[in-house]
């Protein structure tokens, strides 16, 4: 879907997206392989890059 100027995923794609974080801690792993053990954190991250994508904060925030 686009929306002022921008692709927006659509809500199927957001339940897939959950779904992946907290099945798979190898989707939110780095270069390394470390990864963030919490679900909750894994969401709150993956949902603020939606709200703001702007990956300087979003590493900051989640190294």
């Amino acid at each position: 879907m686009r929306k002022h100027g921008r692709n927006l995923p659509s809500v199927g794609d957001l339940n897939e997206a959950v779904a992946g974080l907290l099945n798979n801690g190898i989707a939110t792993s780095d270069v390394n392989g470390i990864t963030v053990a919490a679900g909750f954190t894994r969401i709150t991250a993956y949902r603020s890059g939606l709200i703001n994508p702007d990956a300087e904060a979003c590493y900051t925030r989640f190294p």
